[in-house]
């Protein structure tokens, strides 16, 4: 039941479930290796379900309610047009850096340019290894963190990072969307 639990909070916000996920594998709630490979199956999921909605939406959508965004039928057709002379290097960057703040655009994006399913998948499935071991390594090192202070102080530090963990996502979003 954890690890379906563990799925569909990776499927819906994948990186601070991984982070979360690193924590209670240093708990020794979760095994390594599925909890590995649920993460990933989860995230690439969702990567999954993106692709398809910028495949089968975005040119409506954009037809429809660009004018409101500020997207034309041009800009949409330049932004395509360079997504796929690109789409390997975007996507890539894209998924270990978490978006650079804007994940799902690069994921409807590459659905929206016909990247080819399989080459999307790929790409994606490779730039995921580092991002989960990544993202897990964080939450092993707070977990080994709160596994060595005493039971006293174990309440303040799970508050205190219930509280800074969130700011510290928000913020780090914040900065790559102003630097884009």
């Amino acid at each position: 039941m954890k690890y379906l639990l563990l799925f569909i909070g990776v499927v819906v916000e994948g990186p601070i479930i991984m982070v979360a996920s690193g924590f209670l594998l240093r708990l020794e709630v979760f095994t390594f290796w599925p909890m590995y490979f649920v993460i990933m199956l989860g995230d690439l999921t969702g990567d999954v379900l993106w692709y398809y909605v910028g495949h089968f939406f975005a040119e409506p959508f954009v037809r429809k309610f660009g004018k409101y965004f500020g997207i034309n039928k041009e800009n949409l057709e330049l932004a395509k047009n360079l997504f796929q002379k690109h789409h390997l290097r975007i996507l890539f960057i894209s998924k270990i850096t978490l978006g650079l703040g804007a994940p799902l655009a690069t994921l409807i994006s590459a659905g929206a340019s016909h990247v080819p399913f399989g080459r999307y998948m790929k790409i994606n499935l490779f730039g995921e290894i580092f991002l989960v071991l990544g993202l897990i390594g964080i939450g092993y090192f707070f977990g080994h963190i709160y596994s060595s202070i005493s039971e006293d102080l174990k309440t303040v530090f799970l508050i205190i990072l219930g509280i800074l963990l969130p700011i510290g996502v928000f913020l780090l979003r914040k900065h790559f969307k102003q630097n884009k």
